[in-house]
């Protein structure tokens, strides 16, 4: 067993405990592994021994949660970091490129475009055009494609929704 075993079984009744153990990130993983590991009374480095600790204890969905309750503040700021710095690497990435070829990659720029104007035609063709009903599935598939990479466009070039995401869920918190 390995730690995205242990995740998973923990995700079941701790759903970002179990995130964070099956994708690491950072340091946090193995402080939460530690926790979980002397809350039980078991070794942290033998996922399966902690496996079966949790199973015997009757008291261990509460244990779990009081865990995730603990560290939910520094497993989103952990979280946020890591994505904060997928996100610079993707400019420095650009920086890169422009520093040993002077020009900006404009392959990623035609891409980009091409994804855009397919999203928007498609949009219109759909709401303009009466396509065959045995073509509905691949039209459907064709659209939900490019409006997944026309998201991944905007996000890319024009910032995240993390802000519309937190107060999102500062609404449900109200």
């Amino acid at each position: 067993m390995d730690l995205k075993d242990l995740g998973i079984f923990i995700s079941k009744s701790a759903p970002l405990l179990g995130s964070v153990i099956c994708n690491p990130a950072g340091a946090i993983t193995n402080m939460i592994i530690s926790t979980i590991a002397s809350k039980f009374n078991t070794d942290a480095n033998k996922p399966e021994e902690l496996v079966k600790a949790i199973q015997a204890d009757p008291q261990s969905l509460i244990k779990l949660k009081q865990i995730e309750k603990e560290y939910n503040g520094e497993i989103e700021l952990e979280l946020e970091r890591i994505r904060l710095a997928d996100t610079n690497s993707a400019r420095e990435r650009e920086k890169a490129i422009f520093a040993v070829t002077g020009k900006k990659d404009i392959h990623m720029y035609a891409l980009s475009w091409v994804i855009v104007a397919g999203f928007l035609i498609f949009c219109a063709l759909l709401m303009y055009h009466a396509f065959p009903k045995e073509q509905e599935n691949l039209i459907f598939l064709i659209v939900g494609t490019l409006s997944s990479g026309f998201g991944t466009v905007i996000q890319y070039f024009f910032g995240s929704s993390k802000g519309s995401a937190d107060k999102t869920q500062m609404m449900i918190r109200n």
